[in-house]
Parts: C-alpha cells; sequence; structure tokens
C-alpha cells in the first residue's frame, strides 16, 4: 500500500527527532566521561599531595618517639642543663607538628582520612606534652616552654599507644582511591617504655639530683669607701649611704631566696634599720637588689651584715657577709699638695706669678703628703699652657703610693720654654679627699723674661 506524502513526513520527523536525541545523549555521555576522569585526576593529586605531607609528619612523629626512647633509657648520663636543653628541642618540634597538622585539613579527602590524622596528632602532641613536663617535674626542672594546644593528658603513654592503634588501622583508607597511596604507620616504643619504667633512670642518676646553692656575689657601697683594711667600710662624711647587692644562685633549679640588709649602728642617734628582700632565682642566675639609703651622721660607726637564707651555701660562696662601717669626720685627714717648687728659682716671686730668667727649660718639684691614715694611690698632673709663643701644652702626669702620714716630693721633667714666653702652670692631685690645710690644685703664672735680658 502506498503511503501518503503526509505519512512520509511524520516518518522524516522522527527520524530527525531520533537523531538529535542520538546525538544529545552521545554528547551528554562524553561530558560525563571527560568530568568524571577530571574528576578522578584531580582526587589523584590531592590524595597523593596528602600522602607526601602526611608521610613527612608521620616520620617526624616516629623519630621524636625513637628520641624519647633513648632519652628515657639514656639520659641519666647528662647534666641537668643538657637534659633540659634535650627536654626543651623536643617540646619545639611539638610547635611544628601543630602546624602541619592544621595544614592537612582541606581539601577533605576520602574516609575523612585527613580529619582523623589532624585529630591524632593533636591528641599525641598533649599527650608527649604531658609527659615531657611530668619528666621535668619530676627532676625539679624549670618549667618547659608551653605549646599552642597545652591541654593536660592524665595518663600520656596509654593515649599515645591508643591513637597509634587507631592511626595505623586508618592509614589503608586511601590505597584504594586514585593514587594509591600507602601512608606510614605510627610507632609508640616511647610510651611503652613511659609506661613500663617511668622516669626511674633519669630520677635515679646522681648527675641529675637537685643540688641547690645560693650566696651574696657582690656587694658595692655609694659613694665609694676609701681604701680600708679587709671588712672595714671607711666612708666619707655622708648623710647617707647606698649598698647594693647581687645574690647569686648556682644551682639548676629554681630558687626562692630571702635577702637582710641589716645596719647596727654603735654610737650616733640612728637605730638599728632591717630590710627583707624576698626572689625567685631562675637556674644559674643572679639578682641585683638596691635597698632605699641608709642615713648616717659623720663619725658614725655600725655593722652592715648582709645574708641570703633558702639554700646551702654554693660552691665559693658565702651566706653572710659582715663590715665594720666607720663615718669619717667632718674634717677628713686627707691628702693633697704641700708646696710647689720650680728650678731654678724664680727671682723675687710675686703672689702667684713665677719670674724665670731668659731660660730655654726648667722643671718643678711637687710635695704631696698623705694625712690618712691608711695607705693612699695619689694622682698628680702638672700642664704647661703657653700664653704666646710658639710651644704648645706639656702636660706631666705621676701615680704614687703614698703610706700613711707620708709626704713625696715629685721631681717633674723638664718643660722646654723661650725667652720672653708666658705661661700658666697648673698643679693638681686626685685619688682621695683633699685634707685640712692641703690643696688640690695650685695655679701659676711663669714668666720668663726676653732673650739678653738679666
Amino acid at each position: 500500500m502506498a503511503r501518503t506524502r503526509a505519512q512520509r513526513r511524520r516518518q522524516t520527523l522522527l527520524l530527525t527527532l531520533a537523531v538529535a536525541v542520538t546525538l544529545v545523549l552521545l554528547v551528554f555521555a562524553r561530558d560525563v566521561t571527560r568530568s568524571a576522569h577530571s574528576s578522578t585526576d584531580t582526587r589523584r593529586s590531592e590524595n597523593r599531595s596528602f600522602g607526601a605531607l602526611a608521610n613527612a609528619l608521620i616520620v617526624q612523629q616516629n623519630n621524636f618517639d625513637q628520641s624519647l626512647v633513648t632519652l628515657l633509657h639514656s639520659g641519666g648520663t647528662l647534666t641537668r642543663p643538657v637534659l633540659y636543653s634535650q627536654l626543651e628541642q623536643l617540646r619545639l618540634q611539638l610547635v611544628t607538628w601543630n602546624t602541619e597538622a592544621q595544614l592537612l585539613r582541606r581539601p577533605r579527602l576520602a574516609h575523612d582520612v585527613n580529619d582523623k590524622l589532624e585529630q591524632l596528632t593533636l591528641q599525641r602532641i598533649d599527650a608527649y606534652n604531658s609527659l615531657l613536663s611530668s619528666i621535668a617535674s619530676q627532676l625539679t626542672l624549670p618549667t618547659l616552654t608551653p605549646v599552642p594546644t597545652d591541654q593536660s593528658v592524665s595518663a600520656p603513654g596509654q593515649l599515645l599507644i591508643t591513637s597509634g592503634i587507631a592511626w595505623n588501622g586508618d592509614r589503608y583508607d586511601l590505597t584504594k582511591e586514585p593514587g594509591r597511596q600507602h601512608l606510614q604507620p605510627m610507632t609508640f616504643a616511647g610510651a611503652k617504655y613511659f609506661i613500663s619504667f617511668g622516669a626511674q633512670n633519669l630520677t635515679s642518676s646522681s648527675s641529675l639530683a637537685v643540688v641547690r646553692g645560693i650566696g651574696v656575689a657582690a656587694v658595692s657601697i655609694s659613694p665609694a669607701p676609701f681604701p680600708a683594711t679587709r671588712g672595714e667600710l671607711l666612708l666619707p662624711p655622708v648623710s647617707q649611704f647606698q649598698v647594693g647587692v647581687s645574690v647569686a644562685n648556682t644551682g639548676f633549679v629554681e630558687q626562692p631566696v630571702t635577702l637582710h640588709v641589716t645596719m647596727t649602728p654603735s654610737n650616733g642617734p640612728h637605730r638599728t634599720v632591717r630590710k627583707s628582700f624576698h626572689m625567685n632565682l631562675a637556674p644559674l642566675q643572679s639578682y641585683a637588689v638596691v635597698p632605699k639609703d641608709f642615713a648616717t651622721v659623720p663619725s658614725e660607726r655600725a655593722t652592715l651584715v648582709i645574708s641570703v637564707s633558702g639554700a646551702p651555701a654554693g660552691a665559693n660562696m658565702t651566706l653572710t657577709r659582715t663590715y665594720d662601717v666607720v663615718m669619717s669626720p667632718t674634717d677628713v685627714p686627707g691628702a693633697g699638695i704641700v708646696s710647689v717648687d720650680l728650678f731654678p728659682t724664680p727671682s723675687s716671686p710675686q703672689h702667684n706669678e713665677l719670674a724665670l730668667p731668659a731660660i730655654h727649660k726648667f722643671h718643678a718639684l711637687v710635695s704631696v703628703e698623705n694625712a690618712n691614715s691608711v695607705p693612699q694611690t695619689l694622682t698628680l698632673a702638672v700642664t704647661l699652657r703657653p700664653t704666646n709663643g710658639s710651644l704648645a701644652p706639656v702636660r706631666q702626669v705621676f701615680t704614687e703610693s703614698l703610706a700613711p702620714q707620708q709626704t713625696l716630693a715629685i721631681a717633674t721633667k723638664n718643660f722646654v720654654t723661650q725667652p720672653g714666653e708666658q705661661a700658666d702652670l697648673l698643679v693638681a692631685v686626685s685619688g682621695a679627699p683633699i685634707g685640712t690645710g692641703l690643696a688640690k690644685a695650685r695655679t701659676y703664672r711663669v714668666v720668663l723674661s726676653p732673650a739678653g735680658h738679666h
């Protein structure tokens, strides 16, 4: 039976629609295949990146575990400072784990394996942190540097074992995923050792035992005392003086210390003054204390006692220092210049003016006196400053030790001069208070006659 024209048109339309639908399905199938293939590549890349970072972190934890075993087993041969340093180094590694674990959280991977590793790592950081703190506490070592998490764990060894076992089951989660990553297992030998033996190899070691020691390291007095016998503070006639005390901790342990500074006058108007200070010294450290000034009067005598308590005396240290404080009277027998003579001798010397002939050099003889009852070191400076002519200023310095009540004549070297020259001669002494009737400095005007003048 022949088909009509309308039937042929309908058949053609249906075939066209079928072809169009087929083409759409083929394009969709191709896009789905491409999308699936692209997704697989992305996951493979993500899994491989995670595997590299995760294995690096796990290797760090396993190396830490081995270091802990070595420390617990053989650390008894170390000294306290070295052991503390190693504990601090281990503690600092935990800080890097915390940062690296947070970097593993994104992107989210199959079976949430990255979240599992992060959470287990944070648990292990807290466990190791508590374990190291326990070791330091048992040995009375200084407090270790805290880590960011800083959560106390009551049974750190058991947590390290359970977290390690949990990861050793989770580490296979990516073996059948794109990239087929084989993640490293976690070890926990250090945790097992700690549960079995604790820190007994460390706590029983003689080299790690606490050895406490303190002492008065140094004492400073202001104003500076005059030279005196040992144990005596000979001070000028001031109304107050200051004491500075340095207290030392010779042990590698935090040490509470109490310092007492007591001033007990034996004459004068003042009563006994006692000042106390409490401090906590870090291991092998010193601390300086400067109490308020002690009031005094001239000619006063007192006993100054400086003492520390809290521990036995350290090696080559003392817990107490005692001084006899002697305040000088108002008229201090000090030191100074007695006389100044020039050679050749000036003709008809006027007040502070020395007339010399037309010579080319001269020297001075200066007499200085130590009126103290103790030896005294004096420094004499003699300076010639020309006010005309072509010569430059010349300064000569002499340092001499004088016995008590001694007078010493000091001869200068020749000063070069020119006829007709005029100059200032400055003579000064230092090193001690100036005694009554003595001079600290003298100034002269030196006048040389012109050439050919007699």
